[in-house]
């Protein structure tokens, strides 16, 4: 678990966890503030946490690298102090269903432990207060390398992974990442791992005025552009394609502009991606054979300035988003036919 000095609800939290049907477990929390904060709020769970655990159940709270909520995460991942033969990682201010852990072991004890595997669920969001708010977008595909090249398809606080999963953490090294739940399902996807996702929630994820991610706003756009029925579908596409078809002719005879590498990442959204490729491809030597082919079209799709060979590097790659809609969009996008939506 990560703390900062949000307060507020990290004392249900700790409750969440202590009251876990999964009998073994350690809890270690790191706070990333030097002062103040949720010190007391700690240490008094501490003491609930040993009258209602067993004995050998630590809990522990380190000093945080005060870099961010994601460096925090990850600086757990590379601590040798911290053994066990599962991890999840945790927020400060979220209500975890009393199986959240025992459904995850459940999952990933079917696989063999020297493969690296990843277990992910859905979530259900909730307000301040405990207001009931909805449940998590549903995962169409499978889980994978080529969807985890373009997308995360979870929040952390669902993740919960096996030791080989946090070796290959472990030996891919220390960097800069904006968000440590995507790096890890990238990074366990692209080394041949095993991932899970499970279509039930079992946490409640809260949303508030210092949500991190601010999904209280999100979760609105989210629902309206994800929730559309086959004639909202049809009708997106139409119009999609009414963007490109009345310019075809003129775009045939229209010499192609060219564009710096950089202008082309803003154009199609790449730029947002590039971090986390560039990061895996320095730790290449992890990335199992058969996700090799796909990281070199990938690349070609992400760094070729003509059109057509980036649409063809992007088809080749087989990358994919969960909604069909998001895919065929990036399609339009790489070929130009359509242009990208400002926010």
């Amino acid at each position: 678990m990560t703390s900062y000095r949000n307060t507020e609800f990290l004392g249900q939290q700790i409750d969440s966890l202590r009251e876990q049907d999964w009998r073994n477990v350690d809890l270690w929390i790191s706070r990333d503030c030097d002062r103040g904060g949720p010190k007391r709020i700690i240490e008094d769970g501490a003491r609930r946490w040993r009258r209602a655990r067993s004995g050998n159940e630590c809990y522990s709270v380190i000093a945080g690298p005060r870099r961010g909520a994601s460096a925090n995460f990850l600086s757990m991942v590379h601590n040798h102090r911290i053994q066990a033969h599962y991890y999840a990682y945790c927020d400060h201010d979220d209500i975890w269903h009393k199986n959240k852990l025992s459904r995850a072991v459940s999952m990933l004890e079917k696989i063999p432990q020297s493969i690296p595997a990843l277990y992910m669920s859905r979530v259900r969001f909730i307000g301040a207060k405990g207001k009931r708010m909805g449940i998590s977008g549903y995962c169409f595909f499978p889980p994978g390398f080529r969807n985890a090249l373009r997308e995360n398809i979870a929040n952390g606080c669902t993740m919960v992974f096996n030791r080989a999963a946090r070796d290959i953490m472990q030996e891919s090294g220390v960097h800069k990442i904006s968000w440590h739940d995507w790096w890890t399902y990238l990074l366990i996807s692209a080394a041949g791992g095993k991932v899970i996702y499970d279509s039930r929630p079992y946490i409640d994820y809260r949303l508030h005025g210092d949500n991190l991610t601010g999904l209280s706003t999100a979760l609105e756009s989210y629902r309206s552009r994800f929730s559309r029925d086959a004639k909202e579908w049809r009708k997106w596409l139409e119009e999609k394609l009414s963007q490109y078809i009345p310019s075809l002719k003129e775009r045939l005879k229209t010499k192609k502009e060219e564009k710096t590498i950089d202008e082309t990442y803003k154009d199609d959204g790449i730029y947002h991606h590039d971090l986390y490729f560039r990061t895996l491809r320095n730790v290449k030597f992890l990335v199992a054979k058969r996700n090799l082919p796909v990281m070199d079209q990938y690349e070609r799709f992400m760094r070729c300035q003509d059109r057509y060979d980036r649409a063809k590097a992007l088809l080749r790659s087989g990358v994919y988003h969960q909604k069909p809609q998001d895919s065929i969009e990036l399609l339009l996008l790489t070929l130009e036919w359509i242009d990208e939506k400002k926010p």
